[in-house]
């Protein structure tokens, strides 16, 4: 914030930017202008970053035929927190379709990759892959094909 702010011959009031740094919890200051001895305040308040969840999660291809490897993508409402984010994710039928159990995102990152490896099969079978990050969780559905 500046220490001073002119307003123009003629107006009545004057824009300043004001920039703000990350707090934990919500923080209230108070901002003073001064004229001609006196002074008017007003609170400035700011909030704390709302905390990274699931946004999306995407499989690529959503059908493979079986014993290839498919690739989940997964991203995050805001960037993952300093000491980053752990994702977990499962399969429904990991004989048929296997994923790592988890998969971390960095800090300051908004988005992930992890591979999904196939078995053979003799007829299609869909599986649920679901990730899951503090209370949300998400699924998509890739089709092993024959």
């Amino acid at each position: 914030m500046p220490a001073s702010v002119g307003i123009g011959a003629g107006a009545m009031s004057a824009s300043f930017a004001i920039t703000t740094g990350t707090v934990a919890s919500t923080t209230t200051a108070n901002v003073t202008a001064t004229y001609d001895g006196v002074s008017r305040s007003a609170s400035l308040t700011v909030q704390p970053a709302a905390p990274a969840m699931l946004a999306t999660l995407s499989l690529q291809p959503s059908k493979v035929v079986g014993g290839s490897r498919a690739t989940g993508s997964i991203a995050l409402t805001a960037p993952a927190p300093a000491g980053g984010l752990v994702v977990s994710l499962a399969s429904s039928n990991p004989s048929y379709a296997t994923v790592p159990s988890g998969v971390s995102i960095g800090g300051g990152a908004s988005s992930a990759t992890f591979p999904i490896d196939t078995a053979t099969t003799r007829k299609n079978r869909n599986v649920t892959i679901s990730a899951t990050s503090s209370t949300r969780t998400l699924k998509a559905t890739l089709t092993v094909s024959r």
